[in-house]
């Protein structure tokens, strides 16, 4: 994945997951003896021109949001969060605490929806707010009282839709197409 080339630098969300998954993969194996100064320099590398690239390439607008920009927000977050030793690590922390925390509000509504209408979508967006919560009260931040809220109300509507067997049924985004293209197939 060289640096804003091909495929893998498409889009900003891809981006952010990557680091996510990049900051997480580097926990575990930071015990090896292989891992040394040389390679930590070169992750450390790859977290900034990362943090970078999603910070230029917000996928957002003023009408409307989507999990594409929280994807972002939690990327620049996590970078922020875990590397607090780059020169933008404190903007894009404030940044993305600020964002994350106005975006729960437009994009959950009270009861814990997902605006997008979608059980997938759904689930996306609670991983994200999880993560950013659960890192929020290790990094001691204070966020409004109705982030908690609204990710308890999140939680609640998951368990509501979860079938017995604990699975989920396909509603939104696709179903209808899912649907068409079995019948088609009969």
């Amino acid at each position: 994945n060289p640096p804003r080339f091909g495929v893998n630098w498409t889009v900003a969300m891809e981006v952010a997951i990557r680091a996510i998954n990049i900051i997480a993969a580097s926990q575990m194996f930071f015990v090896s003896p292989k891992v040394n100064d040389k390679s930590i320099a070169l992750i450390l590398k790859i977290l900034l021109t990362h943090g970078r690239f999603i910070r230029a390439n917000l996928e957002n607008s003023h009408r409307l949001s989507s999990n594409h920009y929280l994807s972002d927000l939690l990327g620049l977050f996590v970078i922020a969060a875990t590397q607090p030793c780059f020169r933008e690590s404190r903007d894009w922390l404030k940044f993305s605490v600020q964002e994350l925390t106005a975006e729960m509000q437009k994009q959950v509504l009270p009861d814990g929806v997902s605006f997008e209408a979608s059980i997938g979508y759904h689930r996306l967006a609670l991983e994200i707010f999880t993560l950013f919560f659960t890192l929020s009260r290790i990094l001691k931040l204070d966020l409004p009282d109705e982030v908690s809220h609204r990710l308890q109300a999140m939680f609640d509507f998951a368990q509501a839709y979860l079938k017995p067997d604990g699975t989920a049924p396909v509603i939104g985004d696709r179903s209808e197409e899912r649907r068409v293209g079995k019948e088609c197939r009969s």
